[in-house]
């Protein structure tokens, strides 16, 4: 509603987030990884998936609402996990972990260059998770004004330079 109305020039999303009328290119490709502070009493070098699922998480819940990629997989397995605390935005996330003993299963993109920064370890989650794609969208009727044009230019140049 948000692109119909011209309240918002670009959604940037996964696509099934994102609305079905909107236009969309690709931006990137992800992977999932856990992040836990320096020093966490519990996870060490690898995370094993017993500790996984007895550990507390901070869940990134853009919409507010429960579940994710990893409590679907932990479902398919017959787990569940434990989720302390629900954030709305990617960049909180890390930032909490920094300073609890929560882990953080999260985008690469968003950790890799926040981990040394906030003394955060990245290990591999020890369930298969799939990665995901992250695309621009916009609404059909600014398809072709020029300044759109360019900002999408913007924005997928920057996407594409990490």
């Amino acid at each position: 509603e948000a692109l119909a109305t011209g309240r918002l020039d670009l959604a940037v999303g996964v696509k099934p987030t994102l609305p079905r009328d909107a236009i969309t290119t690709h931006l990137f490709d992800d992977t999932f990884v856990c992040a836990v502070r320096e020093g966490h009493p519990t996870v060490r070098r690898a995370l094993s998936l017993e500790t996984f699922t007895k550990v507390s998480h901070v869940l990134i819940a853009p919409r507010g609402e429960p579940g994710s990629p990893v409590d679907t997989e932990l479902a398919r397995l017959g787990l569940t996990r434990h989720v302390a605390l629900r954030t709305s935005t990617f960049l909180s996330a890390p930032l909490i972990v920094a300073s609890t003993d929560l882990v953080l299963t999260g985008p690469r993109r968003v950790l890799v260059p926040m981990a040394a920064r906030l003394g955060l370890r990245l290990v591999a989650p020890p369930l298969e998770l799939r990665g995901f794609s992250v695309h621009a969208a916009w609404h059909p009727r600014v398809q072709n004004e020029p300044a759109h044009a360019w900002f999408r230019g913007v924005v997928k140049r920057a996407a594409k330079a990490r």
